[in-house]
């Protein structure tokens, strides 16, 4: 799949494998993988990002070029820990994903 125009809302990975090329475009929403889903992210222009976090429940994430700018977080919901996680990073960045003390 890829983008055409900036994109604003909080979306669901279903099950299944998504490939989404951001395609130097911006998804300004939170983004959920859950169990039984994959999301393959790459930026085919470079200078596309998700402005908002990432979670991954129970999925499969693999990041390869774009922007994260609200940060990632991996096998959590809520209080309770999420067997099956993962996340792989093989490029692009992540920003904004600390904790304020």
């Amino acid at each position: 799949m890829n983008f055409t125009q900036f994109i604003v809302m909080s979306w669901a990975v279903p099950e299944g494998e998504v490939n989404l090329c951001l395609n130097g475009q911006t998804i300004n929403g939170k983004i959920t993988i859950g169990s039984g889903a994959t999301l393959t992210l790459t930026d085919c222009i470079g200078s596309g990002r998700v402005q908002g976090e990432l979670t991954v429940n129970g999925g499969k994430f693999e990041l390869y070029s774009g922007t994260i700018t609200g940060g990632v977080q991996v096998g959590k919901k809520g209080a309770d820990y999420q067997t099956g996680s993962s996340f792989t990073m093989y490029g692009g960045a992540i920003t904004g994903n600390e904790e304020n003390k």
